[in-house]
């Protein structure tokens, strides 16, 4: 009866053994599998954000080289436009002191007649430069007889190459000065020498 006992029991410690060497295996398997699939997910989660941190990164970058491109064509456009408004203003310049080196009295003759003729009326004071005085009262003599006006000469400090007429009235004044006249030239034609430099710019 004793031998069966002892058979049965180790039988049954045999079993047990068995059956908690399958459970450990079971268990090591299970452990190193979630171990592996924790470790694959910490890979994708960590490959996600470098990923993700990357793209960041990189879109920061394309910011800030897009940012850098506009303000250099901003920069760009404003050293154009610089240089051509000095360009624009070169023009003028030169354009103006050949008109003064040319000025004399014919200029002041034919700037007299202009201004009598826009003020249209028949009593006016004709204000010149007290060094073209002289001049300006020979002018004003042929211009009274050819257009029935009366004409009153004086100097004025502030006239210079040119006239200023004015009614007696004051309502009606004509600056028909170089410098008035060259300053509304410069508006009216700014634009069109500012687009013949770019076109040559360009063609350059």
């Amino acid at each position: 009866m004793s031998v069966e006992v002892t058979g049965d029991y180790r039988k049954i410690t045999e079993a047990l053994l068995e059956k908690a060497r399958s459970e450990a295996d079971d268990i090591l398997s299970r452990a190193r599998s979630e171990a592996e699939a924790r470790v694959k997910e910490a890979e994708t989660r960590a490959k996600a954000e470098a990923e993700s941190l990357l793209e960041s990164k990189v879109r920061d970058a394309e910011k800030e080289a897009e940012r850098l491109l506009m303000d250099a064509r901003f920069k760009s456009r404003q050293r154009i436009a610089q240089a051509r408004e000095e360009l624009v203003e070169k023009v003028f310049k030169e354009a103006e002191e050949r008109i003064r080196r040319e000025y004399g009295a014919e200029v002041l003759e034919n700037l007299m007649r202009r201004s009598v003729e826009l003020a249209g009326v028949s009593e006016l004071t004709v204000y010149v430069s007290e060094p073209d005085l002289d001049a300006a009262a020979k002018i004003a003599e042929k211009v009274e007889r050819e257009h029935g006006v009366k004409l009153k000469l004086e100097a004025s400090p502030i006239v210079r190459d040119g006239v200023v007429v004015k009614s007696a009235d004051g309502r009606i004044v004509v600056d028909n000065t170089l410098k008035t006249r060259i300053e509304q030239a410069k508006k009216r034609l700014r634009p069109l020498i500012a687009k013949i430099i770019l076109e040559k710019a360009k063609v350059s």
